[in-house]
């Protein structure tokens, strides 16, 4: 089950995701991306409580990132846990996303 939460830090919306993101989920998450997309212009996802990401959760993000990229928009992943990281790096998300240690860092507020 994944739960997402919608949120401000300075003047960038942050969603964040808690639980897992996996075939049960994706679409909810899709859905809620395109919302948000089409109102901001840079989104932070908020990953810290995010436990597990399966192979349709990574077609989600990617999907998110070619519509962000093509309509001028940015989406920046925040606060992995390692195991989170791991399979984003092994899936060359490190070349696709703008990856922070913090969504302080990902808003741009140090």
């Amino acid at each position: 089950m994944l739960e997402i939460t919608e949120g401000k830090e300075g003047q960038v919306t942050v969603l964040g995701l808690k639980g897992r993101l996996d075939v049960g989920s994706s679409k909810t998450l899709g859905d809620r991306l395109l919302k948000v997309m089409e109102a901001e212009t840079k989104l932070v996802l908020d990953l810290s409580e995010l436990d597990y990401i399966s192979s349709s959760g990574l077609q989600v993000l990617l999907l998110a990132a070619i519509r962000a990229k093509d309509s001028n928009r940015s989406i920046v992943l925040a606060s992995m846990k390692p195991q989170v990281k791991q399979i984003l790096d092994y899936a060359g998300f490190a070349g696709v996303f703008q990856l922070t240690a913090s969504v302080e860092q990902a808003a741009g507020n140090p």
